[in-house]
């Protein structure tokens, strides 16, 4: 079922792309940007509403392949950068020296929830910056390793609450996220 409504949003976004690299007027160029960031929208709500029924019927399956840790970060950030852009907000990151580069794991699985909860940031952010923040889980709050699930819980939750600038105009404002990943 998954190929059946994921190949033709892929022929979408990729003729989009085609139709990028020809000669367009500015007004054709931006409907068809238009389109594409539509169907890249589309197509992510597509793959998490699909990997939402594999968790729940426990056929979800996580790849176990090299990666570079960085390479996911920033493509996460290159992700989300436009739509920070539209709000003049930089996204950024930070990762602790003596993190190994390279990692084995599931990158695809990893970058998307970066991208979810970067998205997350720059929408709850009204001006300043977001920044991903990654560091050794021992050396952040001192909680060790823990589990995956509380800690991408609790970074939710930091999303979510307001900080606040100088008066009670401004009190629902939020400004600065970092993101802790450990």
């Amino acid at each position: 079922m998954s190929h059946e409504i994921r190949t033709p949003m892929n022929a979408v976004i990729g003729m989009t792309g085609l139709l990028l690299d020809s000669r367009l007027t500015g007004e054709q160029r931006d409907y068809v940007e238009t389109i594409r960031s539509s169907g890249d929208a589309l197509l992510t709500l597509l793959n998490d509403i699909l990997d939402f029924s594999k968790i729940e019927s426990k056929r979800l399956e996580l790849e176990s392949a090299p990666f570079s840790l960085t390479t996911c970060v920033e493509e996460a950030l290159d992700l989300v950068a436009p739509r920070a852009a539209l709000k003049n907000l930089e996204v950024t990151y930070e990762v602790e020296d003596g993190l190994p580069w390279g990692l084995v794991g599931d990158m695809s699985r990893l970058r998307q929830v970066l991208v979810n909860l970067l998205t997350n940031g720059v929408k709850f952010t009204e001006y300043g910056v977001v920044v991903v923040d990654v560091k050794k889980a021992s050396q952040v709050g001192g909680e060790g390793d823990g589990d995956i699930e509380n800690r991408v819980s609790k970074m939710a939750r930091r999303i979510q609450e307001p900080k606040s600038k100088s008066g009670p105009a401004d009190k629902n404002r939020k400004s600065n996220v970092r993101l802790n990943f450990r």
